[in-house]
């Protein structure tokens, strides 16, 4: 039903549109949406009999589009003509004028109104986002129409409807680079909208890569639109941001390639790194740095020492009592300092060869013996059988270090005059046939000097350890306290016993690390299960590896 007419008309029949409309045409506006509200109003305006207002849809259009195609020359306004009316657009953008960044900004400034806070962020506007993104295509030309004042136009896509119908955006510009105004066929059509914003980066961007389009090399051919291409960079999964407010930096989780452990660094290393960089040069300081009695080999930085399979060829009849000879209270403490770096160092695995290791203490222990001469554990105590390569092993080369630097940090909040130092092999001075290589050796003035034993969980990885605990075939549980705690039936747990009976300290922290955290529970010294450990070890010995020894070349 109309509800135009003022004579005889039942409101409440009318649709809230019709009703609207209705109110509008005599100047009244509404923005509540309630039926019963808009009658009312309707009703009011019958009883002050109010007339249908003559306004002109197009009248405030066409003076603002008669305003912004206005130049000033000598005193006199000329109109410039619509770029509608122009039938001759020119591809070749040679004569198209320089814009300059610093005229884009003129323009937002004045005419877009823009604050200092939008121009500081411009690269979050929506117009720089169209730029970047490619929306704008099909740039031309018009000729000098005026004063050296000229149209650019040019298609830009939809930001959402990208296959929907491209607007038609223009700028009008004067040859010096000063842009009078713009439109647009989007809804908004006053030169301030992100259509137009964007067109005018992407000329701007377009004038700085084409600077040579005017030289006489430039003017050999045609100078046509071309879009920058765009810079495929080859991203980690991890560096991909694929949130749509990239503003707030994203919170890193701790890795390997970003958060990596600093190692202790010896002299002797230091003094090889200049030593290596000194050779070949003629610098004066570098030549103060060392004599030339200095050029002896690297392999007399490592004081020698007997490794097992020799002193086991040398005295063949008594292995047991040769070794406690050899492998001193000196001998030990100074495979200790040589097999630092542990699998990066050659030397590590030339002593660990040949000796029962704390990784496989538990594995000896539930050993049943046979009468063969050989079984897989002495394939690896003799250094005959391959090292493994499975996921769960490079998971934990991969995090070990991720997991010191986060213990180590702290563990130092906590402990007073405190350190964490790498260390190399251990050897059981008691039994020098068993080693051990933790992780660490942790000292403070609090609880005197202990051990770290790492576990980077594969199976867990992207759960808390706690959450691990859930899992009661794992190697750990939670208390009383909801603490996780190391299971006494665990082979990590049977590990650790025996490093602290061979390293000789008194307790342990074995740290559980996932991608989610890390926890940490002290282990002690318990000296009837080490006892055990050394006996089994010691039987093993006898019958598998002092043959063997001997035997091999």
């Amino acid at each position: 039903m109309s509800c135009n007419s003022l004579e005889d008309t039942n409101f409440m029949l009318c649709k809230v549109p019709d009703l609207k409309y209705f109110l509008n045409q005599r100047g009244i506006s509404c923005s509540f949406e309630r039926k019963i509200e808009l009658v009312r109003l309707c009703e009011l305006a019958r009883e002050l009999n109010l007339e249908v207002l003559a306004i002109d849809g197009n009248a405030d259009y066409e003076v603002m589009d008669t305003k912004r195609r206005t130049i000033v020359k000598n005193g006199e306004n000329i109109i410039i003509c619509s770029p509608s009316s122009i039938k001759v657009w020119n591809k070749d953008l040679r004569s198209m004028p320089n814009l300059q960044p610093c005229d884009v900004l003129v323009y937002f400034m004045t005419m877009c109104s823009w604050d200092n806070q939008r121009l500081q962020c411009y690269k979050n506007d929506n117009g720089f986002r169209l730029y970047m993104a490619g929306h704008i295509d099909n740039v031309t030309v018009s000729d000098v129409l005026q004063d050296s004042y000229r149209y650019i136009k040019a298609t830009c896509v939809p930001e959402t409807r990208q296959t929907a119908t491209p607007y038609d955006v223009w700028v009008l510009i004067q040859d010096n680079g000063r842009v009078l105004s713009g439109g647009c066929t989007c809804v908004a059509d006053n030169g301030t909208c992100k259509h137009c914003v964007a067109l005018l980066f992407a000329v701007s961007d377009f004038s700085i890569r084409h600077q040579d389009r005017g030289t006489e090399v430039g003017t050999d051919v045609e100078c046509v639109w071309d879009k920058p291409r765009k810079e495929s960079v080859p991203m980690e999964v991890d560096d991909i941001d694929i949130r749509i407010d990239t503003k707030i930096p994203i919170k890193k989780t701790p890795t390997s390639k970003n958060y990596q452990a600093v190692k202790n660094v010896s002299t002797d290393s230091v003094r090889k790194e200049l030593k290596a960089i000194c050779k070949g040069t003629e610098a004066l300081l570098l030549q103060t740095l060392f004599d030339e009695g200095d050029e002896e080999s690297d392999d007399s930085e490592i004081e020698y020492v007997p490794t097992v399979f020799e002193v086991a060829k040398s005295n063949p009849d008594n292995v047991f009592d040769a070794m406690k000879e050899v492998f001193d209270k000196e001998a030990v403490e100074k495979i200790e300092q040589n097999t630092k770096e542990q699998s990066e160092n050659p030397e590590w695995f030339k002593q660990r060869r040949g000796r029962i290791t704390a990784s496989i203490f538990s594995t000896i222990l539930h050993f049943k013996f046979t009468d063969a001469n050989e079984n897989y554990l002495s394939k690896i105590i003799l250094g005959q059988s391959r090292s493994f390569n499975t996921p769960s092993v490079n998971f934990g080369k991969m995090y070990e270090s991720v997991a010191r630097q986060m213990y180590t940090t702290d563990y130092k909040k906590i402990h007073k005059k405190s350190s964490v130092e790498t260390n190399g092999l251990f050897v059981d001075i008691d039994n020098p046939y068993l080693g051990a290589s933790p992780d660490g050796v942790v000292k403070c003035k609090c609880c005197g000097e202990g051990l770290m034993e790492i576990k980077c969980s594969f199976m867990y990885q992207n759960k808390t350890p706690k959450e691990a605990c859930a899992d009661h075939h794992y190697h750990v549980y939670l208390n009383e306290n909801d603490e996780v705690k190391l299971k006494e039936n665990s082979p990590w747990y049977i590990q650790i016993q025996g490093q602290l009976g061979v390293c000789k300290r008194k307790w342990c922290d074995f740290v559980l690390f996932t991608k989610k955290g890390y926890e940490v529970d002290r282990i002690y010294f318990d000296k009837h299960i080490y006892e055990q450990i050394v006996r089994k070890c010691k039987t093993f010995y006898e019958r598998y590896i002092i043959d063997a020894l001997v035997k091999m070349q």
